[in-house]
């Protein structure tokens, strides 16, 4: 992996890591919305 970077210019380096922290960012978002949602969900039921 970083014999791979060393051959990239820093600018595409740069970009490819903001792509992979997005990627790492909308998958946590995602786990960690679901369990938000399930949960409000049952608080609502439990209060109706």
């Amino acid at each position: 992996m970083h014999n791979f970077e060393l051959k990239l210019p820093p600018r595409i380096i740069s970009h490819y890591k903001k792509i992979q922290n997005l990627k790492n960012f909308k998958a946590k978002f995602s786990t960690y919305k679901k369990p938000i949602k399930e949960s409000y969900n049952s608080d609502r039921l439990s209060a109706a």
